[in-house]
Protein backbone atom coordinates (compact mmCIF):
# COMPACT_ATOMS: atom_id res chain seq x y z
CA UNK A 1 0.00 0.00 0.00
CA UNK A 2 1.30 3.44 -0.97
CA UNK A 3 -0.10 6.80 0.14
CA UNK A 4 -1.91 8.39 -2.79
CA UNK A 5 0.57 10.36 -4.91
CA UNK A 6 3.62 8.62 -3.41
CA UNK A 7 5.93 5.84 -4.55
CA UNK A 8 6.88 4.85 -0.98
CA UNK A 9 5.37 1.65 0.39
CA UNK A 10 3.69 2.36 3.75
CA UNK A 11 2.22 -1.05 4.59
CA UNK A 12 2.95 -4.59 3.38
CA UNK A 13 -0.45 -6.27 3.28
CA UNK A 14 -1.63 -9.84 2.67
CA UNK A 15 -5.31 -10.62 2.24
CA UNK A 16 -7.02 -14.00 1.86
CA UNK A 17 -10.56 -13.81 0.46
CA UNK A 18 -13.33 -16.20 -0.47
CA UNK A 19 -17.08 -16.43 -0.28
CA UNK A 20 -17.57 -12.70 0.34
CA UNK A 21 -15.24 -12.29 3.31
CA UNK A 22 -11.51 -11.66 3.81
CA UNK A 23 -8.87 -11.88 6.52
CA UNK A 24 -6.01 -9.44 6.20
CA UNK A 25 -2.67 -9.09 7.95
CA UNK A 26 0.18 -6.63 7.64
CA UNK A 27 3.83 -6.75 8.64
CA UNK A 28 3.29 -3.45 10.44
CA UNK A 29 0.19 -4.59 12.34
CA UNK A 30 -0.08 -7.71 14.52
CA UNK A 31 -3.88 -8.15 14.43
CA UNK A 32 -5.98 -9.80 11.72
CA UNK A 33 -8.48 -7.44 10.10
CA UNK A 34 -11.76 -8.85 8.78
CA UNK A 35 -13.61 -7.45 5.79
CA UNK A 36 -16.42 -8.22 3.41
CA UNK A 37 -16.50 -7.77 -0.35
CA UNK A 38 -18.74 -7.99 -3.37
CA UNK A 39 -18.02 -8.34 -7.06
CA UNK A 40 -19.49 -5.65 -9.29
CA UNK A 41 -18.80 -6.00 -13.04
CA UNK A 42 -14.97 -5.85 -13.38
CA UNK A 43 -14.32 -4.64 -9.81
CA UNK A 44 -14.20 -6.03 -6.30
CA UNK A 45 -15.50 -3.62 -3.65
CA UNK A 46 -14.57 -4.23 -0.02
CA UNK A 47 -14.86 -2.76 3.45
CA UNK A 48 -13.22 -3.79 6.72
CA UNK A 49 -14.83 -4.05 10.10
CA UNK A 50 -13.82 -1.17 12.38
CA UNK A 51 -10.41 -1.71 14.01
CA UNK A 52 -7.73 0.22 15.91
CA UNK A 53 -4.94 0.97 13.45
CA UNK A 54 -1.51 1.35 15.09
CA UNK A 55 -0.12 3.12 11.99
CA UNK A 56 -2.71 5.86 12.63
CA UNK A 57 -2.05 6.30 16.33
CA UNK A 58 -4.58 3.65 17.35
CA UNK A 59 -7.55 5.49 15.83
CA UNK A 60 -10.55 3.23 15.09
CA UNK A 61 -10.91 3.20 11.32
CA UNK A 62 -12.75 1.45 8.50
CA UNK A 63 -10.81 0.71 5.29
CA UNK A 64 -12.75 0.87 2.02
CA UNK A 65 -11.19 -0.46 -1.19
CA UNK A 66 -11.81 -1.19 -4.85
CA UNK A 67 -9.61 -3.53 -6.88
CA UNK A 68 -9.43 -4.71 -10.46
CA UNK A 69 -7.45 -7.37 -12.26
CA UNK A 70 -4.80 -5.40 -14.17
CA UNK A 71 -3.05 -8.28 -15.98
CA UNK A 72 -3.10 -12.06 -15.65
CA UNK A 73 -2.35 -12.77 -11.99
CA UNK A 74 -2.01 -9.08 -11.08
CA UNK A 75 -4.36 -6.74 -9.21
CA UNK A 76 -4.37 -3.03 -8.49
CA UNK A 77 -6.66 -0.52 -6.92
CA UNK A 78 -7.41 2.34 -4.57
CA UNK A 79 -8.64 2.65 -1.05
CA UNK A 80 -9.50 5.14 1.66
CA UNK A 81 -9.72 5.07 5.44
CA UNK A 82 -12.51 6.77 7.37
CA UNK A 83 -12.89 7.19 11.12
CA UNK A 84 -15.20 4.45 12.43
CA UNK A 85 -17.47 6.93 14.22
CA UNK A 86 -17.42 9.47 11.33
CA UNK A 87 -17.94 7.49 8.09
CA UNK A 88 -17.87 10.61 5.90
CA UNK A 89 -14.40 11.69 7.13
CA UNK A 90 -11.67 10.43 4.80
CA UNK A 91 -8.40 10.40 6.76
CA UNK A 92 -6.11 8.59 4.32
CA UNK A 93 -6.17 7.63 0.63
CA UNK A 94 -3.90 5.02 -0.93
CA UNK A 95 -3.17 2.89 -3.98
CA UNK A 96 -2.08 -0.73 -4.07
CA UNK A 97 -0.89 -3.41 -6.42
CA UNK A 98 -0.06 -7.04 -5.97
CA UNK A 99 -0.23 -10.60 -7.15
CA UNK A 100 -3.41 -12.61 -7.20
CA UNK A 101 -2.84 -16.21 -6.18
Amino acid sequence: MKPEGSDSVAVHWTQVCGGGSCSGTAQEMPDTVRSTYSIAADSVVGKTDAYADPTMGGARVVDNWILRVTAPGQIGGRGWYVLADKPDSVVFRYTFEGARK
